[in-house]
């Protein structure tokens, strides 16, 4: 193992995974490969031994291949930041522009893309996930709350 080697846990694991591929990706370096497909299949990799040892019933259904594939949704737009925040995307920045790119994202396992116009952000919420607060909740707040792992897309892809 080359990039996964010192991840003890699957959230470290998912974390540096979403780090790797917008660093390495082709449109990030003119066009060059830089390894995605070795990173992507190193991760695969380590994520079926890491699911089990978390203790965490939840990540014992880890699929890699579909996080591997939600990541990808994202890195055609820019000048955006999509925030992962729990079980939810969310994604903040200049939006406007890009809105049918962004109301055409489709995640599996998530409800389609909806404005949250009090938070002034996009948001992906999980199928048959209910809220109740009904944004009394700044998202920084909900961010605090859950935690959050956020990517800032700019043109070729980068992260925050």
């Amino acid at each position: 193992m080359k990039y996964f080697q010192n991840c003890k846990t699957l959230d470290e694991a998912k974390n540096l995974f979403r780090k790797l591929v917008f660093e390495l990706h082709p449109d990030r370096n003119n066009g060059i490969d830089q390894g995605v497909g070795a990173v992507i299949l190193e991760f695969k990799k380590v994520s079926k031994t890491l699911k089990f040892s978390t203790g965490f019933d939840a990540d014992k259904n880890f699929d890699a291949d579909k996080f591997a594939d939600l990541i990808a949704k994202f890195e055609h737009l820019e000048d955006v930041v999509v925030s992962f925040v729990g079980s939810w995307v969310w994604i903040t920045g200049d939006t406007q522009a890009q809105k049918e790119n962004i109301k055409a994202i489709n995640l599996e396992g998530y409800n389609p893309a909806r404005w949250a116009r009090k938070k002034l952000a996009w948001q992906f919420s999980p199928e048959g996930v209910k809220t109740s607060s009904r944004g009394k909740n700044t998202l920084e707040q909900i961010k605090a709350t859950y935690g959050s792992k956020s990517y800032t897309m700019k043109g070729s892809i980068k992260i925050a």
